[in-house]
């Protein structure tokens, strides 16, 4: 499948892949990052909903992807899986899994993350990209 076809939320807990940490997660902001002039990293701030697996003791965390890969980000609702890092200078992280397939979403679900999408408030970044914050 191709890699912009990929998500990090499911619609669904995924019966096929295990991860230490599972949430019912909403995604409120997304800013993408240079970290090195070269390297981009999204990072995104989400509220847990719903914790379904796993030592999650915070009301919000971050999620970081890096921006080469061609996953679907940002704003949205849905199920994350990953694994959590505890970063010294930005707390709990999540690394998630990329590997919804958004072929596979409903109409209900997909027309659900294009809504949230577009009640965004969206401006470029000082590097140029867009950031998005839910209002």
């Amino acid at each position: 499948m191709p890699e912009a076809l990929r998500a990090i939320t499911f619609e669904q807990v995924p019966t096929d892949i295990d991860a230490p940490v599972i949430v019912e997660a909403t995604i409120q902001d997304e800013t993408v990052l240079r970290n090195d002039g070269v390297s981009q990293m999204v990072v995104m701030r989400a509220r847990i909903d719903r914790v379904i697996k796993g030592g999650i003791d915070v009301r919000t965390l971050k999620i970081v992807v890096d921006a080469k890969s061609c996953t679907r980000t940002g704003i949205g609702h849905g199920i994350v899986l990953g694994r959590l890092q505890d970063h010294p200078v930005h707390g709990a992280m999540l690394e998630p899994v990329q590997d919804a397939k958004m072929l596979a979403w409903s109409k209900e679900f997909a027309q659900k993350q294009r809504d949230l999408l577009n009640s965004a408030f969206c401006v470029k970044n000082e590097y140029g990209f867009r950031e998005c914050r839910l209002t």
